[in-house]
């Protein structure tokens, strides 16, 4: 019950394991009797009996939760008969317990520490002192008793080792968040700054956040541990992944955390930690949303967090975007979404990860992390979880025998439109696809294109954000890519890659330069036409007008029948 009722709350990291078993000795000092008068040189024995020697002396305000995370972490305790050993509690069974009994203590140490030590199958020893001895331990004797406690907590964390390597080879539970990053890290705050996409930095204590000034404080710790008082640690972080556009990086709120405290008390309590990220940036063009946002999110989340216990914070929050990804982030965590720009209360947390993990471009690198394994894959499942439950407009019931296509149109002046939509569609009905146009928009509802597109057979469209929708095909599934002048690289990195991660059939049909409306603009010879790696080359301005914004196709009908019927033969054994 103890267990249960400390191991969730909030507190400070105790010092982290050596490989050395490690003995709390609970010290007692002042006119309070009962004092070790020679403390250091038993501190000094036990270290050389091969002990990590930490000092607690508590107080009426001890916080239990720390005191409760120092003790059951540690391997033996040792102290003078009195009322501190109570926290031998907190020890885990086959712990060693040294008892130093004063003349006249013996029969307090027997019916009460050493009875107790017998009832939680503590590991008990009992060193009474001599009467010319005052409470100054003979360290030449009490070595022997140091020597025979070391040998029983020496066997505990040897026995804690191979159970904790045991899991991480069986199929038991998974670990949690803050043990996986206990293991890793053991500073107060660590910060990863080496990428060029991305900052991310982790607070590696409790903590509270102070919304006005979007600052995770320390909270402060109310137990000793002998340790020596350290300078403040600041450090700041604009939490989205795409640091080499300043820009872009001016609209990301700025969140800082440090080993400082505030003078604030906690209001509202979370037991899992925070991970704090925007959506500023790019949100709102859906290859953006998920590229700079929700895989990055799936990325962090699988690496630092494969519990997926972990509040989520989100920075520059907009209704409209929760709105549209409120099922998915369901899927991530069971915990509610915090959102920083609208916040009264303090909040604490058992720890604080600020900033996104990115692969690079529409990238999840695999991981077969023993607890959690990531992939494309693994996220197209965790999409698949999220969607395949959500209230949905049914799709057009499929004909029989033929394959859904659905058509990714473009209309207006956004650039990359087909302008000879309309025959395209007809061949492709022609090949045998049953064609289904799909145009969305900033507003449309994912669970309705997540139930069309994940019933279907292929997708097809020029190169835009709008083929992200392709996350929602099933693998197995066709995805033509149409590839503007001057988009090969972006139609690689992005769709491409994509296509090859999620084990689609791929086709990509690259347009020549008669198919471009560049052509007829400037001319089959100008150099914008002939050549556009010249012209691009570094300049993402000319790319985002001339080939992006600035261009729209007239597919050839007689090439293109190649390639709807390549596609249609590969939709057509997805289908068998």
């Amino acid at each position: 019950m103890l267990e249960e009722g400390y191991r969730k709350c909030l507190v400070w990291p105790p010092p982290k394991i050596k490989s050395k078993p490690r003995l709390v000795l609970v010290s007692r000092a002042g006119a309070v009797g009962r004092v070790i008068l020679n403390q250091d040189n038993v501190i000094k024995a036990a270290q050389e009996e091969g002990f990590d020697v930490v000092i607690f002396e508590p107080s009426a305000y001890t916080y239990l939760c720390d005191v409760y995370r120092l003790i059951n972490g540690s391997h033996a305790i040792m102290g003078v008969h009195g009322a501190a050993l109570t926290h031998s509690l907190f020890l885990q069974p086959d712990a060693a317990f040294i008892q130093v009994v004063p003349l006249g203590g013996d029969w307090l140490a027997k019916t009460y520490f050493r009875n107790l030590a017998k009832g939680m199958k503590l590991e008990y020893m009992e060193y009474k002192i001599q009467p010319n001895q005052d409470v100054r331990l003979d360290i030449g004797r009490f070595r022997s008793c140091l020597r025979s406690a070391y040998a029983k907590a020496k066997r505990l964390m040897e026995h804690q080792g191979k159970e904790a390597l045991a899991s991480k080879t069986s199929n038991g539970s998974l670990p949690s968040s803050w043990a996986l990053i206990q293991s890793l890290q053991g500073e107060p705050i660590i910060c990863d700054r080496t990428h060029d996409n991305y900052d991310w930095c982790f607070l590696n204590r409790p903590t509270i956040l102070d919304s006005n000034s979007t600052t995770f404080y320390s909270i402060g710790s109310q137990h000793s541990q002998n340790s020596t008082t350290k300078p403040t640690i600041m450090e700041k972080v604009r939490p989205y992944p795409r640091k080499w556009e300043n820009f872009t990086m001016s609209l990301v709120s700025e969140i800082t955390l440090t080993t400082s405290s505030i003078d604030k008390p906690c209001e509202i309590y979370h037991e899992s930690p925070a991970l704090v990220f925007s959506v500023s940036g790019y949100t709102g063009n859906f290859f953006h949303d998920f590229n700079d946002g929700i895989i990055p999110l799936y990325v962090t989340i699988s690496t630092l967090f494969p519990d997926q216990d972990v509040t989520l914070v989100i920075a520059d929050f907009t209704n409209w975007w929760y709105s549209k990804y409120e099922v998915l982030l369901r899927a991530f965590t069971k915990h509610g979404i915090v959102n920083l720009a609208n916040q009264t209360s303090t909040h604490c947390f058992p720890s604080a990860a600020v900033g996104l993990i990115s692969h690079g471009p529409m990238t999840i690198l695999p991981n077969d992390h023993p607890f959690h394994k990531s992939s494309f894959l693994e996220f197209r499942s965790l999409l698949e979880i999220a969607y395949s439950k959500c209230h949905a407009t049914p799709p057009p019931p499929l004909k029989e025998g033929k394959p859904r296509l659905v058509f990714m149109s473009r209309a207006g002046k956004v650039g990359r439109v087909i302008l000879n939509q309309h025959e395209i569609i007809k061949a492709a009905d022609k090949a045998g696809f049953d064609v289904v146009l799909f145009q969305p928009t900033k507003f449309t509802y994912l669970c309705d294109a997540y139930r069309l597109i994940n019933g279907s057979h292929g997708m097809i469209g020029v190169h835009g954000a709008a083929l992200t929708h392709s996350l929602f095909l099933r693998p197995g599934s066709v995805l033509i890519q149409i590839v503007p002048l001057g988009n090969e690289w972006l139609a690689d990195s992005y769709f491409k890659n994509l296509a090859n991660s999620l084990k689609f059939e791929y086709v990509e049909y690259m347009i020549r330069a008669k198919e471009s409306s560049l052509a007829e603009k400037y001319g089959l010879n100008h150099t914008i036409v002939t050549n556009p790696n010249l012209i691009i080359r570094g300049n993402w301005s000319a790319l985002d007008s001339i080939y992006l914004k600035g261009q729209d196709v007239t597919l050839d009908l007689n090439r293109f029948r190649t390639y709807i019927e390549i596609a249609y033969s590969k939709a057509k054994r997805f289908i068998d």
